[in-house]
């Protein structure tokens, strides 16, 4: 119902149809350099009941601060960790590495979707900590340790 659109959240899913537009405006006048880390809300212009400058997507925020070049880092970043992910998942010879890959590209793949209609950076650390140990379980399943007795 939130996502169609109807009944009680017709009003919102029309805000968002409005954010859209408005903010497709605003990158164009700056697509290259965007307007600064926390300051596209500020210039899309939206607020929420409270008074504070508010975006809806994630998506929209990430294009209106750092503009299409940001967003293609940002998203790009994503989706290679997300496919890198998969592919540990399903080549890995390690049990280990294919649970730990996996669950991580579910995580990623969990934020991703998250993100298309929540903007709140609160999690983003969550994101880059899950990056890290994707990027380190990838170099152990290629350069495994050394295993002797010593380090069993």
């Amino acid at each position: 119902v939130r996502v169609v659109g109807s009944g009680q959240h017709t009003f919102s899913n029309e805000a968002r149809i409005d954010q859209i537009a408005a903010a497709l405006e605003k990158i164009w006048g700056s697509p290259f350099l965007g307007f600064g880390a926390g300051e596209g809300a500020m210039k899309l212009g939206f607020v929420n009941p409270s008074g504070e400058a508010t975006i809806d997507s994630c998506f929209r925020s990430i294009l209106m601060d750092y503009a299409i070049f940001g967003f293609l880092v940002f998203y790009g970043m994503l989706a290679y960790a997300i496919v890198l992910s998969v592919s540990l998942a399903f080549r890995s010879s390690a049990q280990m590495v294919r649970r730990l890959s996996a669950a991580l590209g579910i995580f990623l793949i969990q934020f991703v979707v998250i993100k298309m209609v929540l903007s709140q950076e609160a999690n983003h650390p969550l994101v880059f900590i899950a990056l890290g140990s994707l990027a380190t379980v990838a170099y152990f399943s290629e350069n495994p340790p050394p295993r002797n007795e010593a380090t069993r």
